[in-house]
């Protein structure tokens, strides 16, 4: 039986399941995202390994429905059977590998598509905290943490005269 490609899934599944929240925290969706395209790489290296092992099995049960054929039809060689079955092996195996570098690829161009947003969101990230910074640094309070607040108010009050 083939293994089962999940989807790409987003923060916090995983093809196992969802983690707990306090797993999680601290990485970002993108990340798990990652993680799981890994995972179906993986997935797919073994379904090829599977695929191909299951079309070695029929061919085997070909050769031996063959083979109790060969006394019946004595007008083809030996070597001719096994040409034929060669070639029809060989067939669909590269068509089994064709399918699943058609999958890799896919999920490739997924991965790298996820890293470009990545740095996208980073960049905005980035300029998100240059705005809050610049924009701290205009007010005379900033709103990012009540402690801080209160020590730049006390600061404000103690430097400026007639403040309060």
């Amino acid at each position: 039986m083939a293994p089962y490609i999940t989807p790409i899934m987003v923060f916090p599944s995983t093809p196992f399941g969802r983690l707990p929240i306090h797993l999680t925290r601290g990485f970002s969706s993108s990340l798990w995202t990652g993680i799981v395209t890994s995972l179906q790489i993986v997935s797919l290296t073994l379904l090829l390994f599977s695929y191909t092992r299951g079309k070695r099995a029929v061919a085997r049960s070909k050769n031996r429905r063959q083979k109790s054929a060969q006394t019946q039809l004595p007008d083809r060689t030996l070597l001719e059977y096994a040409r034929e079955r060669q070639a029809v092996e060989k067939k669909v195996l590269e068509e089994g590998r064709k399918e699943l570098e058609e999958e890799k690829m896919k999920i490739e161009e997924e991965r790298k598509r996820l890293a470009v947003e990545k740095v996208e969101v980073e960049k905005m990230r980035n300029e998100m905290d240059q705005k809050t910074k610049t924009q701290s640094r205009h007010s005379p309070v900033s709103h990012s943490h009540p402690v801080t607040n209160y020590h730049q108010i006390l600061q404000t009050a103690q430097t400026t005269p007639g403040f309060a």
